[in-house]
């Protein structure tokens, strides 16, 4: 699925997520149709929960790893998918760098066209989903 990235990269990525002490899923930020940017209501909400205490001290360890994951719905062709899951991944990094005070490492990754969120309501496959790696 990670198809942007080299065997080298996918190698590298795969031995992070084996030794890693934990996962926990952060946020999911949902979005539009086409849509490649979260709306207003969306960033003001996401803002407001990673500067609460509670959040924000996660990102004092500097080993922990932000993972975005853009998904699409399953609508037009894998590769269109695949694009949009990648920029709504992409531009929620660059969102967060400007708009917070998380140094952490972030790592976009776009999954394109998705089902697995809901078969019968496809927006509901249109999200990016936040995960806090703990190495």
């Amino acid at each position: 699925m990670l198809r942007e990235l080299t065997p080298k990269e996918k190698d590298f990525l795969y031995s992070q997520v084996t030794r890693a002490r934990g996962f926990a899923k952060l946020a999911i930020v949902p979005y539009g149709s086409g849509q490649l940017w979260p709306d207003s209501f969306q960033t003001k909400y996401l803002l407001e929960n990673l500067s609460k205490p509670q959040i924000a001290k996660i990102f004092d360890d500097p080993t922990v790893v932000l993972v975005l994951v853009g998904f699409s719905d399953v609508k037009g062709s894998d590769e269109r998918n695949l694009e949009i899951s990648r920029s709504r991944s992409e531009n929620l990094v660059k969102l967060l760098h400007r708009r917070t005070k998380i140094v952490n490492l972030m790592r976009a990754v776009g999954m394109g066209g998705s089902d697995i969120f809901d078969k019968m309501n496809l927006e509901k496959n249109r999200v990016v989903e936040m995960w806090i790696v703990r190495p």
